[in-house]
């Protein structure tokens, strides 16, 4: 049987950072091998680490294209042509205006201009790798001023018929947020006129918009007035073999509490510092492990310098220690195996509507969360009757009294979310991901 080419595009996949490599791996591995061909175009500059765990990436997507500091050689390949000449051109201009916007208004319009330039690019090359052939396209993370080029890059490979059959899978990871301010409006709008210009255009029956939470399915679907599908999360880790983890609870004396996120204020970097000054910390009997940098150590302490006076005693006494930034996949997963309670005290509009790997990560290992109210995650654990680990988001003195408490009864929260997990991971994980994808392609029998 003739395997049909699953390709997925993703600009900005260049490092181990974020979930990004453990949503793309743990799909790609557990997609049928005998009906597939897997193949990753990613970061041009992507690591040889990334691209040494797959059987086919191709490095295309130059750097502007994945929202980071622009390369002076980002288009090597030579071409005489009026239209390269005209690209050269709009690039130099592109840059120069970049260094003069000062928003992100302007960002994101130099981005989508450029991500357009790119996308014609992106066509050619599947009209040369894959003519005539079955193709479905992945899209992991849609951020919306690059939904234009991904409707452009679709309607180019459909009117032009460079394939034999095809699908496009849009992943609305992020929200377009509320408010009336310029930058959340121009989302809407944009987001709004492309996915319905691509609708329109092409049969919604190759086109599947999905997202991985309840609440951005139903403003979703409220904004573009057409169907997005729930698909599952990919909640497993993944080991160095590949195949599903589900780390095991350890004994320790003391309870350990994890954070990760840095000094980000939407990720309530600013309660977990707070918290690592906290004289309670040693009458918990409990140690934190927070990932802040030196530098961000420092900021922390000029911004509270009137509650530090117990941190240096708490790291003496080893109730405080803290992770590095940009930690490999292994190392990660041997802290999330130690971690007893993970501090998700997420603050803003950003998550409120939003996933969290993290929080995916902690209820697939039968780890006790502590989060915000009124996020995602407080929903889910909503859902799944765990409203005794929420807290009152905006609130420290609710947050660290959670927190404490949680610690101070840790088994018997211990015991109601290890009863929700199982029937929680029937639902996210890769397999599971996977076959739902493969039901809603309907040239795959």
């Amino acid at each position: 049987m003739k395997k049909v080419n699953f390709i997925f595009i993703q600009p900005h996949f260049r490092k181990f950072d974020g979930h990004y490599f453990d949503y793309i791996y743990s799909l790609s591995q557990n997609l049928n091998q005998s009906t597939f061909d897997v193949s990753v175009y990613g970061a041009r500059d992507a690591l040889p680490e990334i691209q040494s765990q797959f059987s086919c990436f191709i490095p295309f997507f130059s750097a502007f294209a994945a929202n980071s500091p622009l390369s002076s050689n980002s288009e090597k390949e030579p071409n005489t042509s009026l239209l390269a000449k005209y690209r050269s051109k709009s690039f130099k201009f592109l840059r120069k205006f970049r260094k003069i916007s000062h928003t992100f208004l302007f960002k994101d319009i130099t981005e989508s201009f450029y991500f357009m330039w790119e996308s014609i690019r992106f066509v050619r090359a599947i009209k040369k790798k894959f003519a005539k052939t079955e193709c479905v396209f992945f899209v992991d993370t849609i951020q919306y001023f690059r939904i234009l080029g991904y409707a452009f890059i679709y309607l180019m490979i459909k009117r032009g018929k460079v394939l034999q059959e095809s699908h496009f899978f849009l992943f609305l990871r992020f929200s377009n947020h509320g408010d009336h301010r310029l930058g959340s409006m121009l989302s809407r709008w944009i987001t709004k006129f492309a996915v319905r210009s691509l609708l329109r255009c092409c049969s919604t029956a190759n086109v599947t918009l999905f997202t991985d939470s309840v609440l951005l399915k139903k403003e979703q679907e409220d904004l573009l007035k057409v169907p997005v599908q729930l698909l599952p999360i990919p909640a497993f880790r993944n080991n160095k073999h590949g195949s599903m983890s589900c780390f095991k609870q350890k004994n320790n004396l003391r309870k350990v509490i994890t954070y990760w996120g840095g000094n980000n204020a939407v990720k309530g970097s600013e309660f977990v510092f707070r918290l690592l000054c906290s004289q309670k910390l040693s009458e918990a009997n409990v140690e934190v492990h927070a990932q802040f940098d030196a530098q961000e150590i420092v900021m922390l302490k000029k911004q509270f310098a009137q509650n530090c006076s117990f941190l240096e005693r708490n790291i003496n006494n080893k109730y405080v220690n803290f992770l590095p930034k940009n930690i490999p996949s292994d190392q990660y997963d041997r802290i999330i195996e130690r971690t007893d309670i993970m501090l998700l005290p997420y603050q803003g509009k950003h998550y409120a509507k939003c996933t969290s790997g993290i929080f995916t990560d902690c209820l697939a290992n039968n780890k006790v969360p502590v989060a915000s109210s009124g996020t995602w995650i407080a929903y889910e654990l909503a859902q799944l009757n765990l409203n005794q680990l929420i807290f009152e988001s905006g609130s420290y003195s609710s947050f660290e009294k959670k927190v404490l408490d949680v610690a101070n009864d840790y088994h018997s929260f211990q015991k109601s979310v290890d009863q929700i997990s199982d029937n929680w991971r029937k639902f996210h994980n890769p397999k599971s991901l996977a076959d739902n994808i493969v039901k809603l392609v309907s040239f795959i029998p």
